[in-house]
């Protein structure tokens, strides 16, 4: 099977990537996640969009694959059926309104 290799798009000079060409789960092959971890190195914050298809395990399990969490503490409890994964967004090139999150 043949795979494209994620593309990572600088958004800052200092710091913040933009991951693109990739759909992140526990089941990450090898070289995509290598390529996910050494833009993580290297640009210290990075953005994944469009990843509606991450559940609240998916997603930790995509985390898992990075390494322990640095957490000291567990996060905090989300109302019945409120996913960690879904936030209001803001479209590209908009600017967010007061009380949106970022």
């Amino acid at each position: 099977m043949t795979t494209t290799p994620p593309t990572v798009r600088r958004l800052t000079g200092r710091v913040g990537a933009e991951i693109t060409e990739v759909e992140l789960g526990p089941d990450l092959d090898r070289d995509t996640l290598t390529r996910v971890r050494e833009a993580l190195l290297a640009h210290k914050v990075i953005f994944f969009r469009d990843q509606h298809h991450l559940t609240d395990e998916t997603q930790a399990g995509f985390a898992s694959l990075l390494g322990p969490s640095p957490l000291r503490t567990p996060p905090p409890e989300r109302p019945s059926g409120e996913s960690t994964t879904s936030f209001p967004s803001t479209p590209r090139g908009a600017e967010p309104t007061a009380g949106t999150p970022t």
